[in-house]
C-alpha cells in the first residue's frame, strides 16, 4: 500500500528532554518505492546531546490498532554525546582533607569535607581499600561500596558454565592532591582484575575511574555497589523504557525516563538477572532528603534491584532444577546496583540452539569508564 494512510511525526530531544515536536508532511510514495522527507531547521549546539526521533503513525483506527499507533520509528543522533572525564572537574568552593596520607592503615581511612553551603560529607575506607561508609549532609548514601561483580544468571545462560564472582578490593592508597583527595584501590575476581581511582572534590563530588582487565571468559565486566535504603525514586537518561542488552536494544531508544526501583522489577517465571539499561548518560536517585546524580564517561550500562542476585544465581541448569519463584526471595531495603562496561548478550537459547554471538561476548583487553557522583540536598 502507499503512504496515504499514515502521518509522519518527530521529536527533538536535548539531553534526553523533549525540546520540540511536530508533524511532517507525509510524502507520496507507492508500494515498494521511496521518497525524500524534508526536516525543519533544528537549532542545536555543541554543549548538549541532540537526538531526533521520527515515527510513522496510523492516521485512522483499524481493527488491529488505534489512530496514532506507531508502525515504524527510528532515532538519529544529531550531535555527539557529552561525557565526563575523571579528574577533569573544578569544584565551586568547599574543602576536603584526609587524616593521614600514605598506605592504608587503621588511621588513614577517613576523608572528610564541607561544601561552600556548609554541608558536611565523609567517605570511610577499611584497611583493604573498600569504601565502607559515605555520608552527605548527615545522610548515609551507601550500604556497601563498589567492588568487581560478574554475577549473572538468565535462562539463556543454562549452557554457559564459566563461573562468576564478587571481589572486594585487596589493597589501596590515599593522598591529598592539591584541593582534592585521591584514593586508588585494586582487586581481582574470577578471570578479571580491576582498579578504582576515586577523586574526591571539595564540593562533595566524587569521580570513580574504573578499569577492568579480564583474563578469561566472564558473564559481565563491571562493578556493583549497594545504595542505602530509601533511594527509591529513579530518573535515568539511557536506553529505555524496558530493559535492553548489547544484542537486544534496537527498539530501546535513548531518552529520559522516570520510575522507581520497585517498578523496574521483571517477574519472569522464575527469578533471573534482569533490568539492564545500555548507554547510560545520567542516573538520579533520590529519597526525599538527598538526590544523588551519577553522570558517566565511556561505555556504561546499569541495573537496580531490591533483590540480592546470589539468591538465584548458579551455573548450569540450577535455575530450572531448584524450582525457585519470586515469592521465595527475600526483598532487601537497600538497592543493589550494577555499573557495567559490558554484559554478555542474551543470545538465543531456544531448544538448545544458538548461544550468544561472538561480537556480544565479554571482550578481552583493558577497559575503563567514569562514574561521577554528585549528592545534593533536597531540604
Amino acid at each position: 500500500i502507499d503512504l496515504s494512510g499514515y502521518m509522519l511525526t518527530y521529536q527533538l530531544l536535548c539531553d534526553g528532554c523533549l525540546k520540540e515536536e511536530g508533524i511532517l508532511p507525509t510524502p507520496s510514495a507507492t508500494a515498494g518505492n521511496s521518497a525524500n522527507v524534508t526536516l525543519p531547521d533544528f537549532t542545536t549546539d555543541n554543549d548538549h546531546e541532540y537526538l531526533l526521533n521520527v515515527q510513522l503513525r496510523l492516521k485512522n483506527s483499524t481493527l488491529w490498532a488505534d489512530a496514532g499507533y506507531i508502525v515504524a520509528d527510528e532515532q538519529f543522533s544529531l550531535t555527539d554525546r557529552k561525557e565526563v572525564t575523571a579528574g577533569n572537574y573544578t569544584a565551586n568552593g568547599g574543602s576536603v582533607s584526609v587524616s593521614t596520607t600514605g598506605s592504608w592503615n587503621s588511621k588513614a581511612n577517613t576523608v572528610s569535607g564541607t561544601t561552600k553551603e556548609g554541608q558536611s560529607f565523609s567517605l570511610s575506607f577499611n584497611n583493604s581499600g573498600q569504601l565502607t561508609s559515605w555520608t552527605f549532609d548527615g545522610k548515609e548514601l551507601i550500604n556497601e561500596g563498589p567492588a568487581f561483580n560478574s554475577y549473572r544468571d538468565i535462562d539463556n545462560d543454562r549452557h554457559c558454565n564459566f563461573s562468576f564472582s564478587k571481589a572486594l578490593p585487596s589493597k589501596g592508597s590515599v593522598s591529598q592532591n592539591g584541593n582534592n583527595v585521591v584514593a586508588e584501590v585494586s582487586g581481582g575476581g574470577t578471570n578479571c582484575s580491576y582498579t578504582i581511582k576515586y577523586t574526591i572534590y571539595p564540593d562533595a563530588t566524587v569521580d570513580m575511574y574504573v578499569t577492568l582487565t579480564p583474563s578469561g571468559d566472564t558473564r559481565r565486566l563491571g562493578i556493583s555497589m549497594q545504595f542505602a535504603k530509601g533511594f527509591e525514586n529513579v530518573e535515568y537518561y539511557a536506553c529505555g523504557p524496558w530493559s535492553n542488552y548489547v544484542d537486544r536494544k534496537t527498539g530501546s531508544y535513548l531518552g529520559r525516563y522516570v520510575t522507581t526501583v520497585d517498578d523496574m522489577i521483571e517477574e519472569n517465571i522464575h527469578p533471573q538477572t534482569y533490568g539492564d539499561h545500555q548507554d547510560l548518560r545520567e542516573l538520579i536517585l533520590s529519597n526525599g532528603n538527598v538526590a544523588l546524580t551519577i553522570k558517566t564517561g565511556g561505555n556504561v550500562a546499569y541495573s537496580l534491584s531490591h533483590y540480592d542476585e546470589t539468591q538465584y544465581c548458579g551455573t548450569g541448569d540450577t535455575m530450572w532444577s531448584d524450582g525457585k519463584h519470586w515469592y521465595d526471595l527475600t526483598k532487601s531495603n537497600q538497592i543493589f546496583a550494577h555499573f557495567d562496561y559490558w554484559q554478555r548478550g542474551l543470545g538465543n537459547g531456544s531448544c538448545g540452539g544458538d548461544s550468544c554471538l561472538d561480537q556480544y561476548l565479554c571482550p578481552d583487553g583493558s577497559y575503563s569508564y567514569t562514574l561521577r557522583f554528585t549528592p545534593t540536598s533536597l531540604k
